[in-house]
């Protein structure tokens, strides 16, 4: 299904996926600025938490209306006593390799209405 919204296959939609995925403020470089945090924080583990990603398309190309990630519904934190929380950033590392893999897809199958 994201395939569906991440793909390198051309037309309109492909400049909107690149502007929403990729550049300085898309999608990817804050799942990466998300990851380095994520590498050195050792004061909490995370769990059953979630990464929000949003935009709106009718702004992503206006002033502020870059894409936006955020991490959502960490109730469950607690603190981790100076260890890196690898669960969570594994989880991270496999989003960011799978919208990354399909992003640099040069031969994404043509998506099917």
């Amino acid at each position: 299904m994201l395939r569906r919204y991440v793909s390198s296959v051309g037309g309109e939609d492909c400049a909107l996926a690149a502007a929403v995925y990729g550049g300085e403020g898309g999608v990817l470089a804050q799942l990466r600025e998300l990851k380095a945090w994520f590498e050195v924080q050792t004061l909490f583990h995370f769990y059953s938490a979630s990464v929000l990603l949003s935009y709106d398309a009718n702004a992503v190309t206006a002033p502020g209306g870059a894409p936006r990630v955020k991490l959502v519904d960490f109730a469950h934190v607690v603190e981790s006593e100076g260890v890196i929380d690898h669960n969570f950033l594994g989880g991270l590392c496999s989003l960011i390799k799978f919208i990354d893999d399909i992003v640099s897809s040069d031969k994404a199958p043509p998506v099917q209405s």
